[in-house]
């Protein structure tokens, strides 16, 4: 709309070629970015509405984890937060909207929690047959006396910037890694 440019317009004053070419580039890749996750969300809601078992393919888990960290990749500098992937090249059998949820929840977490200037670790690592990912953070962690509530609709906590949590993403990363035979 008329506003939103006005807007846009006072925000960012007259640039030359170059500077905004590489606004509208950083606004073309969030744009893509929404729009994957609108594409994850969609199927997603889909799914749960149907409680279908999880829909398993091929997946190559490092591009997998370098797309969702991509995707917090805004949310991560707005936090002063770097993100590291450790990932070799590995093929696993998973559903892609569930594995991508639970990713994308757990390093979302980790970065709200995490102190300014820290660094957030997603990894992936092959254990018996099995793989783990883990999100490694240098946050304050978890109270012992909240540890039975982590999984539950009363686990909200704020973050250091004030963020709040709503309650819900961990149980339904748990519920979710739950239905594809794993856990958190």
């Amino acid at each position: 709309s008329r506003m939103q440019l006005e807007a846009i317009r006072k925000k960012w004053p007259l640039m030359n070629a170059e500077e905004t070419i590489e606004r509208l580039e950083l606004l073309e890749h969030q744009f893509d970015n929404i729009s994957r996750l609108a594409h994850h969300l969609l199927h997603w809601a889909a799914d749960q509405k149907s409680e279908q078992d999880p829909q398993y393919q091929l997946l190559e888990l490092d591009y997998l984890m370098a797309e969702e960290a991509d995707l917090l990749e805004n949310y991560a500098e707005s936090h002063q937060i770097d993100i590291q992937l450790e990932v070799l090249n590995a093929k696993i059998i998973s559903d892609p909207y569930l594995l991508r949820f639970i990713i994308r929840n757990l390093l979302s977490y980790s970065i709200k929690f995490s102190p300014a200037g820290k660094l957030v670790i997603l990894l992936a690592k092959e254990f018996e047959d099995k793989w783990i990912i883990d999100v490694q953070d240098e946050g304050p962690g978890i109270r012992k006396e909240d540890l039975s509530r982590l999984f539950t609709m009363n686990y909200r906590r704020v973050s250091p910037t004030g963020e709040k949590s709503k309650g819900i993403g961990l149980l339904l990363c748990r519920k979710f890694a739950q239905r594809m035979g794993g856990d958190i």
